[in-house]
């Protein structure tokens, strides 16, 4: 339900032209859109959401990136391009699961929720100040992944 949103937020955080701060999808803006309001992360049926390939690839890579990168973060030894790196990595995978990721329209608008979350994250990191707490975001929405979908892969 947040393709439009997600793909409108991809386009601003790639082009860099407006200042964007990117939250989970607003209630207000749905009803204004005549989109029903957003979903709450949840089981599916008290089970793990299924993945496709594409998903799994996705984000193991930034599970990846972000279990490279956290040693250095964590003794305050990134460098802002390191950041930028690092969001511009984590950034082609979204694109990649954006792209070519075919789940169900329930297992979507939950793997919406989490991406979301991530591209906050990146968003964050790309800011000139407090980047660590974009990585902290990713990291949380990377477990939430692991918590609400199989398999992680990881």
């Amino acid at each position: 339900m947040c393709a439009l949103w997600l793909k409108t937020s991809l386009r601003a955080l790639r082009s860099n032209t407006a200042n964007l701060k990117i939250s989970r999808c607003n209630v207000r803006e749905f009803a204004h859109s005549g989109m029903p309001a957003p979903v709450q992360l949840q089981l599916d049926h008290g089970k793990k959401w299924q993945t496709d390939h594409a998903l799994r690839q996705g984000m193991s890579e930034i599970h990846t990136a972000m279990e490279q990168s956290l040693p250095p973060i964590h003794k305050k030894a990134f460098t802002p391009a390191q950041y930028e790196a690092l969001a511009e990595r984590i950034q082609r995978q979204i694109d990649y699961v954006v792209g070519n990721c075919k789940l169900p329209e329930d297992a979507d608008q939950q793997l919406h929720l989490v991406l979301e979350w991530i591209i906050d994250g990146v968003a964050v990191m790309k800011a000139k100040t407090n980047r660590e707490h974009g990585a902290v975001k990713i990291v949380e929405a990377l477990g939430k992944y692991r918590e609400y979908f199989e398999p992680a892969g990881w």
